[in-house]
């Protein structure tokens, strides 16, 4: 039997392949978990450390995998609750679920979770394994996803807010200097006058451009590649991501049909692994490029300021 490791969280969230069966038809799959990921999403918090919390991450992540939202989709596919309860009743079904067989353990001192499934049938035991990680590894990816959306839909706040203060200010600014007669905004040949206006304009800009940089560098550098295909950048990355798809069901074809000595699964596994190698450089390069970005909106503002 086949099972699928997953690499879930922080930078890197590829899928490796090995074989893993015990003699009581017992099938596991392991994820190897990465807390790269910071903390916060902008300012002091985004550059903020680890904190010694792997006990209590690691215990929260067990329960996460065997929670109703992980393990439904899995029952509905597989009908692995009707498997341990043939006469499961209606009101037991709309119950949270929880499988008998499941067993979700943690090696000491490693960021390893093994998720392992029992069942007569050998195929059914693997197949329901994958299942199950891929299911929580489904639901971490939503997770983040929505938890990007809210900081997008709060930053557009944010920015909203600034610009309406900026016009206030503008507004009281240009009332001030009527009342001083500083400058008088109806002379249009007032040098001085127009510039003032000009500046005070594009630093209400610079600033917004700024937040809007800052959100996505802050979002791409969590590693995610929804991220990443979000950005102003993300055009040759999407284009990439489209090829990898297509070489990995590709692979995946050739799998079912040839063993791994023969010309075609070689032929086809290498390039799978030359798209593979492709996008993730074609990530780390729209990582940079993002963070130019930023970097080149903060030196705006600070000279238009």
């Amino acid at each position: 039997m086949e099972d699928r490791g997953i690499h879930c969280g922080g930078r890197d969230l590829d899928h490796h392949y090995f074989r893993e069966t015990d003699a009581d038809l017992r099938s596991t799959a392991t994820i190897d978990i990465d807390r790269q990921t910071p903390s916060g999403v902008i300012g002091q918090e985004a550059t903020r450390g680890e904190i010694n919390d792997s006990d209590q991450f690691l215990a929260t992540q067990t329960k996460l995998v065997q929670s109703d939202s992980v393990l439904r989709p899995v029952d509905q596919r597989f009908h692995l609750r009707e498997e341990d309860e043939p006469a499961l009743s209606e009101r037991a079904a709309d119950a949270p679920v929880t499988l008998k067989n499941l067993m979700v353990t943690r090696p000491p001192n490693t960021y390893l979770l093994l998720i392992s499934y029992r069942s007569p049938d050998p195929q059914l035991a693997a197949d329901s394994a994958n299942a199950i990680a891929q299911s929580y590894l489904e639901h971490t990816y939503n997770i983040r996803l929505r938890s990007a959306a809210s900081v997008a839909k709060f930053m557009e706040k944010q920015m909203d807010k600034l610009k309406a203060k900026m016009e206030l200010s503008s507004e009281a600014l240009a009332g001030f200097e009527r009342d001083l007669n500083v400058i008088n905004p109806e002379e249009k040949t007032n040098i001085l006058g127009s510039r003032l206006l000009q500046l005070n304009t594009e630093f209400t800009n610079s600033q917004a451009e700024r937040l809007k940089k800052e959100a996505a560098f802050d979002s791409v550098r969590g590693g995610s590649m929804e991220a990443a295909l979000a950005t102003s950048q993300g055009d040759t990355l999407r284009k990439l991501r489209e090829h990898y798809d297509d070489a990995k069901e590709h692979f995946a074809e050739i799998h079912s049909h040839y063993g791994a000595n023969h010309p075609e699964y070689r032929k086809a596994q290498a390039k799978l692994n030359e798209v593979q190698a492709a996008l993730d450089a074609a990530r780390e390069d729209t990582a940079a490029r993002v963070e130019i970005e930023y970097q080149e909106s903060q030196r705006r503002e600070v000279m238009v300021k």
